[in-house]
């Protein structure tokens, strides 16, 4: 990895740790919540995610413990790289060139400068109501319903392409599959929640792009 490219690799990260410690959003659907499963959150759910909830702390771990340590060791991939050398597991598909570098620091900025777009813009929205559940609307949401989400693919896809692990484009496959169960977790309650002003928006708008 080039030193302009570990640069910008350590600053991606960097923010990734401000806005997971100082500017995190909990999400509805997020694995802390359906550790705790509060009652304000489990409320809103249809009967189908409600059974979620109330699974065995040993089958939560099976279904949202291991998939996190999934996405850990994705995440982990580069910044070993960065530490121990390129092709760690040897099992990279192609040799990094100019070009992908050029793309995957492209796609590691953008996707951090949106998805850190979206969690401010949910603050914002958040501070200004004091509500503790909101329909966002606004900013990066008026073209994509899960703009955090879009940014969070972005940065990885641009990880890979500086770090094109099989094991690492395996990782990213689950991770994206899992992520997507969250997010029509986290549509089932928000339907539920706020009824046709939330089936209007989502007519309108497209779950990730346009």
């Amino acid at each position: 990895m080039t030193p302009w490219v570990a640069a910008i690799v350590v600053a991606a990260f960097g923010s990734l740790a401000l806005e997971l410690t100082v500017l995190h959003v909990a999400s509805v659907a997020s694995s802390r919540r359906i550790w705790s499963a509060p009652a304000d959150v489990v409320d809103g759910y249809s009967p189908l995610y409600r059974r979620l909830f109330r699974l065995p702390k040993a089958a939560k771990v099976l279904a949202f413990g291991l998939p996190l340590l999934l996405i850990y060791g994705v995440y982990a991939y580069p910044l070993l790289v960065l530490s121990a050398g390129p092709d760690l597991l040897g099992d990279y598909i192609f040799v990094p060139a100019v070009a992908t570098d050029v793309l995957g620091a492209a796609l590691v900025v953008c996707g951090r400068a949106l998805a850190l777009g979206a969690v401010l813009t949910i603050r914002r929205g958040n501070d200004q109501t004091g509500a503790s559940f909101r329909l966002h609307t606004g900013g990066p949401f008026r073209w994509s319903r899960n703009p955090g989400l879009l940014g969070m693919y972005w940065f990885v896809a641009g990880l890979w392409l500086l770090t094109p692990s099989a094991a690492m484009l395996i990782g990213i496959v689950l991770y994206v599959a899992y992520m997507d169960f969250k997010v029509r977790m986290e549509e089932d309650f928000l339907t539920n929640k706020f009824g046709s002003s939330y089936v209007e928006y989502r007519l309108r708008t497209g779950r990730y792009l346009p």
